[in-house]
């Protein structure tokens, strides 16, 4: 199980990794981790059912240094990740996610306004691997 692993002032940012031998557990802390060096914030995870590959969405925190989304390839055990297939670089997103249809893959990211309602962002692939994203600006 995957899931963002943080402290009481949100300052972490990793991603967190526990094991069970049933999905309903008992499970085991195995680690908390910066992917691929980066930080980890709004993390979410896809798995593509054309070829059971699975790959972490993440953006990487608010600094100044930050404010990138990463779409990063798992090994194949699931156990740490390969490498980054995609960089939204500065776009300033938050909650990223994948929606797969039979065409196109689409990433699902929102605005950084908190709470307050914004325009989506959708822009969309035929293939998951580079070149990657088409950075046409969808909005929804």
């Amino acid at each position: 199980m995957w899931w963002h692993a943080d402290n009481e002032n949100y300052t972490d940012l990793a991603q967190g990794l526990a094991v069970a031998d049933d999905p309903r557990g008992p499970f085991t802390f195995r680690d908390a981790v910066s992917p691929l060096g980066n930080w980890s914030q709004d993390f979410g995870l896809f798995t593509d059912h054309r070829d059971g590959r699975s790959y972490a969405l993440y953006s990487n925190g608010d600094s100044a240094e930050g404010r990138d989304v990463y779409v990063s390839r798992y090994r194949p055990d699931l156990a740490a990740l390969d490498d980054v297939v995609f960089r939204f670089d500065k776009f300033d997103l938050e909650a990223p996610t994948i929606v797969q249809t039979e065409r196109y893959y689409y990433a699902l990211m929102s605005h950084k306004t908190g709470y307050r309602p914004n325009s989506a962002y959708l822009p969309q692939t035929p293939i998951l691997h580079p070149p990657f994203f088409r950075l046409r600006r969808s909005r929804i």
